[in-house]
């Protein structure tokens, strides 16, 4: 919480349902070589993580 204490806004976003590689579509095929980690790849999370992305960048570069 050291962002609140600093007075420092920001948004964080969390895509539940989604796990470690959720934008690589290779992801299911990393998991035999990464054992134990939950690698899987999301298309309904990896579209909305870059629209939000997408936004974030316009609100933060084309500020006009």
């Amino acid at each position: 919480m050291k962002m609140k204490k600093a007075g420092i806004k920001y948004d964080l976003i969390s895509y539940e349902e989604a796990n470690h590689g959720l934008t690589n579509p290779e992801a299911e095929a990393l998991k035999e070589k990464f054992k134990g980690m939950r690698l899987e790849y999301n298309k309904n999370a990896d579209e909305k993580s870059w629209e939000d992305m997408s936004k974030f960048t316009q609100t933060i570069f084309y500020k006009f």
